[in-house]
């Protein structure tokens, strides 16, 4: 028998290519169950300038203003990783505008700071309470949709928004179930801009979240089956994509493992590879896809010890191995079949150019101590198969090094 589990998902889904060109209806849709004066107001959230070369935000603009009588304001001040300033300059101009619906473009920290100032906006206190656990966000105050432009984060069905605090090199996890985008338009045609190292980095993300949530302590039958998809999508489209971005049914396979990582882990959570990666892109402003798959096969060679564990990377072995060995799995030894999924990784990340060790990045081992304390004093190490403690940290650390 299963354990009684709990499943949640209360974002609606549109996915496919052409999938923006719904847009407009879902706006409407969302805007009529509110009492709206006859100009409703959008507040557009983008990155500095991607989107903006790619001709994507001038379309949306296009769309609506040619089929809503919408009022449209951007703020395009959001970092590549998203800092809780970005966030504060968000809420203070929707504070001002009075916007009725956010619209998020772009990566992961463009989606996590659009949620965040619809979460915000009409709350009392500083960003800094709600991350800290202080206080607790009472309702989403303006709906929002994300339309994610990489295949990594799955942020468009998360309910948390990652910020950095700069003055205190720290990166910290806003949750909440009003985070959640009421919708999320996913159309893989947005992907094809991409530059190879931002789709590398951003589907080692996806691939990590979805190792992490497949054996973490929250998993259930339904994320397992969620994050099991969500692997062999990645793991047989990633380097398709990588060497040739314009393959559009690859392209399609990366958005919809992402957007299925981004399911499993807001239901199972993550695990050490985030606790780690989390600090160490705070203090080095290292990319954090860069940084989840350069850890990724460290921390699965520490959880492999656990029996659980490595059955369930055997699970993983049975779809990346040829269909006449698939039948003999059963009688391999488990750690042998743990090792090699790690091989995979491994390869996977050479074919990525991915570097091997954390030095490479210009890590430095005098920062060890803060890393293992923001590590340990994330949410995600609760939820990590193996229990880790500050010496079993270190150990990653000075493997991945």
């Amino acid at each position: 028998m299963h354990k009684m589990f709990n499943f949640f998902l209360p974002t609606k889904i549109i996915f496919g290519c052409g999938s923006l060109n719904f847009l407009p209806q879902e706006i409407h849709s969302l805007l009529e169950t509110k009492s709206l004066k006859k100009n409703p107001k959008c507040l557009l959230v983008t990155g500095k300038c991607s989107m903006k070369k790619a001709g994507v935000i001038e379309r949306i603009i296009s769309s609506l203003s040619s089929s809503l009588s919408i009022e449209i304001t951007i703020f395009n001040h959001v970092e590549s990783e998203v800092t809780i300033y970005n966030v504060e300059e968000g809420v203070s101009l929707a504070q001002k505008i009075h916007p009725d619906i956010i619209i998020s473009v772009g990566g992961g920290s463009v989606i996590d700071c659009g949620k965040a100032i619809s979460g915000l906006v009409h709350q009392k206190g500083s960003i800094t309470e709600y991350l800290e656990g202080k206080k607790e966000l009472t309702s989403q105050a303006i709906p929002s949709i994300a339309i994610p432009t990489t295949a990594g984060t799955g942020a468009e069905v998360t309910p948390n928004a990652v910020l950095i605090n700069k003055e205190k090199e720290t990166k910290t996890s806003l949750r909440s179930k009003y985070l959640y985008p009421r919708v999320a338009v996913v159309d893989p045609e947005l992907t094809i801009t991409l530059p190879p190292d931002i789709t590398a980095y951003s589907g080692m993300d996806a691939l990590t979240q979805s190792i992490e949530a497949y054996v973490s302590l929250g998993a259930n039958v339904i994320t397992d089956a969620i994050a099991m998809k969500s692997v062999e999508l990645i793991m047989k489209n990633l380097t398709t994509v990588y060497h040739d971005g314009k393959n559009l049914s690859s392209r399609e396979a990366m958005s919809y493992g992402a957007l299925l990582s981004g399911i499993a882990l807001s239901n199972a959570r993550l695990g050490l590879v985030h606790a780690i990666a989390h600090p160490l892109g705070a203090i080095y402003s290292i990319p954090h896809g860069l940084l989840c798959g350069l850890l990724l096969p460290y921390v699965m060679e520490y959880n492999k010890k656990l029996a659980t564990v490595a059955q369930k990377y055997s699970e993983i072995a049975k779809i990346l191995l040829p269909n006449e060995e698939k039948k003999n799995i059963e009688s391999y030894n488990t750690n042998d079949v743990a090792n090699f999924v790690i091989d995979k990784i491994k390869t996977l990340l050479k074919e990525l150019n991915f570097p091997e060790k954390l030095r490479l990045l210009g890590v430095k081992k005098d920062d060890f101590q803060k890393i293992v304390y923001g590590a340990l004093s994330s949410g995600s190490i609760k939820f990590n198969p193996c229990k880790a403690d500050k010496k079993d940290i270190e150990e990653v650390l000075n493997n991945a090094w």
